[in-house]
């Protein structure tokens, strides 16, 4: 079972979701992210500075990062679901109307609607 999100999978954040999901992980006040597939700059409160390697960024955007930014929203779900052939995992999301995110792998799951509420 994979732990974390895959560097491809950061890349599809935009920069909106990019600066909500930086200010998140790290307790800095980042005004503004640019990420150039090695590292995020970002303008914190005072200037400019780096953030850690996307790679390190990566690994803190694990399953429990990922539930504790969704469950702050007081809306989540995760569950299994399964056929006579395959087993999948489940996660709702209801903020504004109710959405459901599945994949065979929960970080995947997860992963989804987190880009969802960033």
């Amino acid at each position: 079972m994979k732990q974390h999100i895959t560097k491809g999978q950061f890349e599809t954040l935009n920069n909106e979701q990019m600066l909500n999901l930086m200010n998140k992980l790290y307790s800095k006040e980042i005004k503004k992210v640019k990420y150039d597939g090695f590292n995020v700059t970002g303008i914190i409160k005072y200037g400019e500075g780096y953030l850690p390697r996307v790679s390190e960024v990566i690994q803190r955007i694990n399953i429990g990062k990922m539930i504790e930014i969704l469950d702050s929203k007081k809306a989540l779900t995760i569950s299994k679901d399964s056929d006579n052939n395959s087993e999948w995992w489940v996660v709702d999301i209801a903020i504004f109307n109710k959405k459901s995110f599945c994949n065979y792998e929960l970080v995947d799951a997860l992963w989804e609607a987190t880009k969802e509420v960033l």
